[in-house]
């Protein structure tokens, strides 16, 4: 796979999220748009989860300036971050451990994240077919969510452990008193991260198809939340398998648990959500935190598959290409 990372630009300034004025507040009360999903607790998008599951916002209100992603207005940059094997930054004495833990998002992005084994799959087809397979079900696989984390914490640095088994780009804003100890981004998919304070300690590990597949066991639901939902669910669906693969993710997520308490301590805080947007760590700010979209970003990214900024014609295209010049 090419070195380079393809950034596609589109010119016009397609809104994702339709061409409402996404900065108003909608209208209604927020608490319809957070509810029991199959899975545990989903926030559409707009409202934000916060630590108290009875509490919500819509992100309006707590930031300025609010706006969706675009495809026209790509981040200035993608960087790999530097492969972390299993070793994650010790968060300083002091420093507020939060923990946020998420199945995946429901703020699509035109950022697609296409690993060596999806060029590899297409290529095969290609030379034992000689022609290209569709590519609908992989493109759409592969299309990263945007969650905004809002940092409002003041009384003490917050260390924040992001987790998640989709592809996520986790987006940082932080208040002005605000200060980061480290991160840490724990994912199933390939991740990544905008706005980190520079110097900002930081790593970003990925079980599936990368080099630090090995250190860990992967939790297939990594969120508190669906345990709840699950176990509610299996007085309906009483059967064998559905209670085997119950117990089976729950080992999981344990053996995730155990895996990281002794790397980062005691958690203080943890933030939990099927699917979600944005997240709150802090209270409601008293004024509204200047929104930072991803343009104009540089984007860190974890080193197990090569981003793709574009819409699902441009991806495609890329794999075609990458496959058959063997890019």
């Amino acid at each position: 796979m090419r070195k380079s990372i393809q950034i596609l630009l589109l010119g016009l300034a397609v809104s994702l999220a339709g061409c409402e004025d996404e900065s108003v507040r909608p209208q209604g009360s927020v608490k319809a748009a957070v509810y029991n999903g199959y899975y545990g607790a989903v926030y559409k998008r707009y409202a934000v989860t916060t630590e108290d599951r009875e509490l919500s916002y819509w992100v309006q209100e707590l930031v300025q300036d609010y706006a969706g992603p675009r495809v026209g207005t790509a981040p200035a940059q993608f960087e790999a971050a530097s492969a972390a094997g299993c070793a994650l930054p010790a968060p300083s004495e002091g420093a507020k451990v939060v923990l946020v833990e998420v199945y995946g998002g429901n703020n699509e992005l035109p950022l697609h994240f296409i690993s060596g084994k999806d060029v590899a799959g297409v290529a095969s087809y290609i030379k034992s077919t000689g022609e290209r397979p569709p590519l609908d079900r992989m493109v759409k696989s592969s299309a990263a969510d945007q969650i905004d984390v809002l940092v409002t914490e003041t009384e003490r640095p917050v260390y924040l452990v992001l987790t998640a088994y989709d592809e996520i780009v986790w987006s940082l804003h932080l208040a002005e008193d605000a200060r980061l100890d480290g991160i840490s981004v724990i994912g199933h998919e390939a991740q990544a991260l905008a706005h980190v304070p520079e110097g900002l300690r930081k790593a970003v590990v990925v079980f599936d198809q990368s080099p630090q597949r090995g250190c860990m066991v992967t939790p297939q639901h990594p969120v508190t939340e669906s345990w709840k939902a699950l176990k509610a669910m299996n007085r309906k669906h009483g059967g064998e398998g559905f209670r085997h693969n119950l117990e089976k993710a729950d080992r999981n997520h344990r053996a995730f648990r155990n895996w990281l308490r002794p790397r980062i301590g005691a958690v203080d805080l943890s933030l939990t959500a099927y699917q979600t947007s944005h997240i709150l760590v802090g209270p409601k700010p008293a004024a509204p935190i200047p929104y930072r979209p991803l343009s104009g970003a540089v984007i860190a990214y974890s080193p197990s598959a090569s981003p793709v900024w574009g819409d699902e014609d441009d991806v495609a295209d890329t794999i075609y290409d990458w496959a058959e010049t063997g890019g």
